[in-house]
């Protein structure tokens, strides 16, 4: 059996008291492809692509879900600020008992997509890093991430040599190093 809570929203735009924007320049702020994981504890962390920022498209953002009241806290931007002028799609998260926590995505900050990660270290986000084997020529996106019981890290995305090209799957394992 499962019992349902009523939704809630998640993307609350600071000083608004919702998701709009404070510049006429649509409705809302635009977001699309969340993504959820547990992490910790049994934290619960939810990554999406946000517009609120719209001038060059959308940016990873996120939140942690507050385990006493039920709602998701202070949204948080996970890109760092050279991912403002390029977009971002299809967030992936991952979490791990220990605590750790990792975001990805595909991003085209170097005129292609590549996958890129972050992770959430003593509070903050690293800067982005990218995803060796999933970055450099061609096209990598769609990115899908898991840490497995040791902390090693599964990954796969879709690639294509180019963006009218044939796509294939990709798979990179990276072992967890203390």
């Amino acid at each position: 059996d499962c019992t349902f809570t009523p939704p809630q929203r998640l993307n609350v735009r600071p000083g608004t008291g919702s998701g709009s924007r404070n510049l006429p320049y649509g409705t809302g702020s635009g977001v699309a492809r969340v993504a959820i994981a547990t992490y910790a504890d049994g934290q619960v962390f939810a990554a999406w692509a946000d517009k609120r920022n719209f001038r060059h498209g959308y940016d990873i953002w996120g939140a942690d879900l507050d385990l006493t009241s039920g709602q998701f806290g202070v949204n948080q931007q996970v890109q760092d600020d050279f991912g403002e002028l390029a977009p971002q799609w299809h967030t992936s998260v991952a979490g791990h008992p220990d605590g750790t926590l990792l975001v990805a995505w595909d991003d085209g900050r170097e005129g292609n997509a590549d996958i890129m990660f972050s992770w959430r270290e003593d509070g903050a986000w690293s800067d982005d890093t990218p995803l060796p084997g999933a970055s450099g020529a061609g096209e990598q996106a769609h990115p899908s991430i898991v840490l497995d019981a040791a902390g090693n890290l599964h990954a796969a995305w879709v690639e294509r040599d180019d963006k009218d090209g044939p796509t294939r799957l990709r798979y990179l394992f990276g072992a967890h190093t203390d």
